[in-house]
């Protein structure tokens, strides 16, 4: 059996939006990857049990779920990734890369951190003020 990979970098980042998003309930549609420096726009739709987005890459992400459970589908043919929130925590499995995944929700920062020592991911979303989780991702 071959060695799984790390989780996509776009998968793990639109993972890092959704939860942002579904713990926080606030509105965004920034998120800052700190480590490739990079600050990525999302658009679409997040609800409570329903999502539907897309990135700046052209990484599409639907989903839908309920009470704190989850399942994602990347687009082109991407394996599920499921998503178990639990107050300002979060983990699940990405089944693309056959890994697990845990993380939490720190004011706008959020780490992720995938299992076999793979190392942390840190994000920095940017909220916008009065926002709600049933507002689109983009304005």
């Amino acid at each position: 059996m071959a060695l799984a990979t790390e989780i996509a970098e776009e998968i793990r980042r639109a993972v890092a939006f959704v939860a942002w998003r579904l713990i926080t309930g606030e509105d965004s549609a920034w998120i800052f990857d700190h480590g490739k420096g990079r600050r990525v726009r999302f658009s679409g739709t997040i609800s409570s049990t329903k999502i539907a987005i897309r990135d700046d890459d052209g990484c599409e992400i639907n989903g839908s779920g309920g009470s704190g459970m989850y399942t994602l589908m990347p687009g082109k043919g991407g394996k599920p990734v499921t998503l178990k929130i639990d107050g300002l925590h979060f983990e699940g499995f990405d089944y693309g890369s056959t890994r697990r995944y845990a993380g939490v929700v720190d004011c706008e920062t959020l780490r992720i951190k995938e299992a076999r020592d793979s190392g942390e991911f840190s994000y920095s979303v940017e909220s916008l003020a009065g926002g709600n989780q049933e507002k689109s991702a983009a304005r």
